[in-house]
């Protein structure tokens, strides 16, 4: 039988904000130094629509995290909807992810006021979204109806990005005995000329539906049947951890525009569907069931947000997304559910190092060299199939998010730009600068990404292609093209078009 659980909901107070949040501490506080042993200490914290702003989330959460240390509390669900909680105070709150990593079933943040508004904003939610990479337990991440915008989707689509791979056990932790059987469309990025695409280097898998109108798989009835009981089975070797282990994320309503919908384009055949990754999981409740685009109750602008078929990562809708961004989204959708995620199992054909492992890394580089992408391209072009048309989305709106916004619009971008400009001026220069070897300079310039956003390898490319002339003569080809191509051509070649997902 299983241990009631200590629910704690302060809904019903009069009181609310800061003062709330002392109260809340203050609770938490007096179980954790009290001298009774503690018969359950399995927690659920509802404070939702509680106005507890940054302050009294403070409050809350040096509570919770002092609970949970001396061992008063094993935090499952907490509940913070609709509390005019900022960025800022989500760096108060990664301590208590960090502190619950194994037992943290539900998050909710939704209806808050969480924006990427500079520098500092984006760096907080960085260290939130950071503070999930031990997690192992947690089912849904509800961060709906915030203004994260496209700046929030990139700091996104960077942490997830900077995540190991989820290795799943092949057993479920929590399975049924009774089922223990042994067993770019035709418009270019520019007036001139469309970028040629990368051709599918997938392996061929099942084409799998993950609808939710489909029948139940397997996995999903043994979850829905062990609601009611379960055992435990001795499962093999995995790893379950971070962002990409979570079943749900919620991602509605975040005011991003298509530049948002190219960042999560990249996550989306990265991330496992419910089906794989929640009989791995502890179960919840059945009154917890997850939650579908339907179940919402959100507001559609047009058929596109209403029609889209999100599997965990639910993110229609989002009202900002045009006709090509939800096309963009569509075709992530379709490449995920036909195999192209990766997603390993251990010591299987696609684990970490495997042929099949190498091919799938090779297909989520952004750019080949010129020849490759050309062969691989001219290939493609007889099948119909594959992540052609997903690549040629993905060209589109960045070539026109270059030509439009400027390449600031993304940080990957501009830094690359920058790292660029100053290798330049110091690799080719008759002389380096100083006494400085030419080693030391390459260590030098990478500091100039002061806030990491680039990879060790995409540094690597960026400045091997300023200290080499030969560059300059592939620049000066390209001279007669817009300024957005001559940029999009370059980020191409370097691999900084996107995230190393």
């Amino acid at each position: 039988m299983e241990e009631p659980i200590d629910r704690l909901s302060d809904t019903a107070r009069k009181i609310s904000g800061a003062k709330l949040g002392q109260v809340v501490k203050k609770d938490l506080l007096k179980k954790a130094n009290s001298r009774t042993p503690i018969r359950d200490p399995h927690l659920e914290l509802n404070l939702s629509k509680m106005h507890l702003g940054d302050e009294g989330l403070q409050f809350v959460c040096e509570g919770l995290v002092e609970a949970i240390e001396k061992g008063a509390a094993q935090l499952e669900e907490l509940y913070l909807g609709e509390n005019d909680i900022t960025a800022a105070g989500l760096v108060h709150l990664a301590d208590v992810i960090r502190s619950s990593c194994q037992t943290l079933k539900e998050l909710e943040l939704q209806r808050n006021k969480i924006t990427m508004e500079g520098t500092i904003s984006i760096t907080c939610f960085e260290i939130f979204l950071n503070a999930f990479r031990d997690q192992s337990m947690l089912h849904k991440l509800d961060l709906s109806s915030n203004e994260l915008g496209d700046k929030g989707f990139e700091a996104f689509c960077r942490v997830y990005a900077a995540e190991p791979a989820v290795i799943l056990p092949r057993t479920s932790i929590h399975a049924d005995s009774s089922d223990d059987d042994g067993s770019l469309d035709d418009e270019e990025i520019s007036e001139e000329e469309e970028p040629e695409i990368p051709g599918d280097r997938r392996a061929s898998s099942p084409n799998t539906s993950f609808s939710a109108q489909s029948t139940p798989s397997r996995s999903s009835l043994t979850y829905t049947r062990k609601l009611s009981g379960s055992i435990m089975r001795q499962p093999s070797m995995g790893l379950l951890h971070g962002m990409r282990s979570i079943p749900y994320i919620l991602l509605s309503d975040n005011e991003v525009t298509d530049v948002g919908a190219l960042y999560l384009s990249y996550v989306l055949p990265a991330h496992p569907v419910p089906d794989q990754v929640i009989p791995h999981l502890p179960p919840l409740k059945p009154s917890h069931l997850m939650p579908t685009i339907e179940s919402q109750g959100l507001d559609f602008a047009n058929d596109e947000e209403a029609d889209a078929e999100c599997y965990g990562i639910l993110y229609s809708p989002n009202h900002g997304i045009s006709h090509t961004g939800w096309k963009l989204l569509e075709a992530a959708e379709r490449f995920r559910s036909n195999g192209g995620m990766m997603t390993y199992y251990p010591g299987g054909t696609n684990s970490p190092g495997s042929p099949l492992s190498r091919r799938t890394s090779e297909l989520s580089a952004s750019a080949l060299s010129m020849n490759k992408r050309k062969e691989s391209f001219t290939s493609q072009r007889s099948t119909g199939v594959g992540p052609v048309d997903l690549e040629r989305l993905r060209s589109k709106i960045q070539g026109s998010a270059i030509r439009d916004q400027g390449p600031a619009v993304s940080a990957l971008w501009i830094t690359s730009l920058e790292l660029l400009r100053a290798g330049r001026a110091i690799l080719l220069a008759d002389k380096l600068p100083g006494e400085l070897s030419h080693a030391l300079w390459l260590e030098v310039l990478s500091k100039l990404d002061a806030q990491g956003v680039m990879s060790p390898r995409q540094h690597n490319n960026v400045l091997s292609w300023a200290s080499d002339r030969g560059t300059l003569e592939v620049e000066r080809e390209w001279a007669g093209k817009l300024t957005h191509v001559q940029i999009w051509r370059f980020l191409e070649g370097v691999e900084c078009l996107t995230y190393e997902v």
